[in-house]
């Protein structure tokens, strides 16, 4: 009698069992890391805006009432401006007299206190919920955002 080779129905069920559970934790954790990519990107894309912005205001003693303004002159402050957050939402400029606020909604594209309302960091998010919350910088420093570790 000759015997077939190959697997049995058991050995196929905890193959998928196992490739099931590997599913299970690894998933959540890589849709957090998306959306901690997108943030940490829209941070960078804010904190550049507003370097250049404080450059402009070093020069003109105001700041520029306009990004377009940042990008004349061969790029001088800066060579390009990104517009839109890494969720695809408009970035928010607003400037008064000698202050300016430059910001983006974050995941939900709502404001939880309007662009001027924010002056708090919070901790690093935990939970994918946490990244709705806005990244504002104002006069070349982050007022609401995730905390960084050395802050």
């Amino acid at each position: 009698m000759k015997r077939q080779k190959g697997f049995t129905l058991i050995e196929l069920l905890i193959v998928v069992a196992i490739i099931g559970i590997l599913a299970a934790i690894l998933i959540p954790n890589l849709l957090v890391a998306i959306q901690k990519s997108k943030q940490k990107s829209t941070m960078a894309d804010l904190r550049n805006i507003a370097t250049a912005v404080e450059e402009y205001r070093l020069d003109n003693n105001v700041p520029p009432t306009s990004l377009n303004l940042l990008t004349q002159n061969s790029g001088f402050y800066i060579k390009a401006i990104k517009t839109i957050d890494a969720w695809g939402h408009t970035f928010d400029y607003q400037v008064d007299t000698d202050d300016y606020w430059v910001g983006s909604p974050g995941r939900d594209s709502a404001y939880s206190a309007g662009l001027t309302g924010c002056s708090t960091l919070y901790d690093p998010p935990s939970q994918l919920s946490d990244f709705d919350n806005d990244i504002i910088f104002s006069d070349g420093q982050l007022i609401c955002g995730p905390r960084s570790k050395h802050q």
